[in-house]
């Protein structure tokens, strides 16, 4: 027991390093936006300093997300909620940034992908698409361009045109974990089932610890009614990243389709610890609590 005692601790630890060091990394982004801003401040024309400015307001934003759930974890309130007023505020001065450096220089494919990436995310898919193709236009041999495009073409519900882009990109890569990744929801729309589940399991062999390959998985193979293979993607997913709640939601519904009322209520009662103030979420435990009666 103390040998069990000792490695709780050390886990406990080394999460909390980690965690740390999440939080780190988002500041270390924020102070770089600040100082790109000076050195904008400088000469406001530089299409390279612009780009790097809408670089650095993305990586912000994709980032604030986990720093934010991360700080709050760690009682820090005043950090978290400084990035909850800044993170809407990076994707616009991202879009604002690298449509600056377009202006300059209107051949700077990184920030055409930049921006394509800002209009997927503000669900802008049309304006993503005209965006995308024009930086796969400029730099056709770039698996990373038509990886975005077939993201923004996912976004308009284009699955076959998604499709192509994603084999194209595993064309230019063939080790390109998110274009399988990708790939599979392009196939799964098409009901290409089996070859969805392909996909995903590929990118799962790549990056075993990506927890969101795993709801896709199981998704692909709910759409099969292979439901025990299903749960056991859904709690992969969940054992990864425990405070992610999709795939609570997910096994939730799939326990409530199978009629294992019991299972579903455990699941949906283990997802409002993490997310008390969700009312949906607390709908969802009421409702399968009222179907158990």
């Amino acid at each position: 027991m103390i040998g069990a005692g000792l490695w709780l601790g050390g886990q406990f630890a080394w999460q909390l390093y980690q965690d740390q060091k999440t939080l780190e990394a988002v500041i270390v982004k924020q102070a770089e936006i600040d100082t790109l801003h000076k050195q904008l401040s400088h000469n406001p024309k530089d299409a390279q300093t612009l780009l790097k400015l809408g670089n650095a307001y993305l990586a912000f934003w994709e980032s604030a997300g986990k720093g934010i759930r991360i700080a709050d974890e760690l009682n820090q309130v005043s950090l978290a909620m400084s990035w909850i007023v800044a993170k809407p505020k990076a994707l616009e001065g991202a879009m604002k940034t690298y449509q600056q450096a377009l202006k300059i220089d209107p051949q700077l494919v990184d920030a055409h992908q930049g921006l394509c990436q800002v209009l997927i995310e503000q669900q802008k898919a049309a304006l993503a698409i005209a965006s995308c193709k024009k930086a796969v236009e400029l730099k056709p041999s770039d698996a990373q361009t038509h990886l975005f495009l077939g993201v923004a073409f996912l976004a308009q519900r284009q699955w076959q045109r998604a499709e192509m882009s994603f084999r194209k990109t595993l064309a230019l890569d063939p080790n390109h974990v998110d274009a399988y990744y990708q790939l599979g929801y392009a196939l799964l729309a098409q009901e290409k089932l089996s070859e969805a589940e392909a996909a995903f399991r590929r990118s799962i062999a790549m990056e075993p610890q990506a927890n969101l390959t795993y709801i896709g998985l199981g998704d692909a193979l709910v759409a099969q009614e292979q439901f025990e293979a299903a749960i056991s993607a859904y709690r992969q997913s969940i054992q990864r990243v425990p405070a992610y709640p999709l795939a609570y939601l997910r096994l939730g519904n799939l326990y409530t389709r199978q009629n294992r009322w019991a299972e579903a209520i455990a699941i949906y009662q283990q997802v409002v610890k993490i997310y008390p103030n969700d009312l949906e979420i607390k709908q969802k435990l009421q409702d399968v609590e009222q179907r158990q009666k």
